[in-house]
């Protein structure tokens, strides 16, 4: 992973004994992970690839399309972000992707019934208010990828970077 990961990978680690290679990020690398370096960082017993996107995942696929972070990397195995701050919605709407099921753990899937019809699910919370999957969706569909473009160019150009 980079070497400025979120705190709660570090913990990750720590707590399953995870052995973390650490990859730097710069200037050069507009502080993303470089993928062509976090592939090198990789052994035969590296965990399939997770990427964390948080705020960046809406900046990153807009400001610097053509870098690869994706499933086209074939160690990505799931993609997680979060909708609000750069996504434009309510805080409190995150989502993840796996590649294929294959690569959803077992663990996290919670089969239950409900209203007289089984059901699973892998979300932490069972009953969740749908104004934020709505206010994500919404913006998706309104902004596109020309919204979203124009927005995230213009923050840059307010950042001066």
């Amino acid at each position: 992973m980079g070497n400025n990961p979120q705190v709660a990978l570090e913990k990750f680690a720590r707590y399953v004994d995870v052995d973390c290679r650490l990859v730097p990020v710069s200037e050069e690398s507009h502080h993303c992970l470089d993928p062509k370096k976090a592939a090198e960082a990789c052994g035969e017993n590296t965990i399939g690839v997770y990427v964390i996107l948080a705020s960046g995942g809406f900046v990153a696929p807009f400001a610097f399309p053509k870098l690869r972070w994706s499933f086209e990397l074939p160690r990505v195995k799931s993609i997680n972000a979060s909708g609000h701050k750069y996504g434009l919605a309510y805080p409190g709407i995150g989502w993840v992707l796996w590649r294929s099921e294959e690569y959803l753990p077992k663990e996290l899937v919670f089969t239950l019934t409900y209203l007289g019809a089984e059901e699973q699910t892998y979300t932490l919370n069972f009953s969740r208010p749908a104004c934020f999957v709505i206010a994500q969706y919404y913006n998706f569909v309104r902004l596109g990828k020309e919204g979203y473009t124009s927005i995230i160019q213009n923050d840059i150009d307010n950042a001066r970077l």
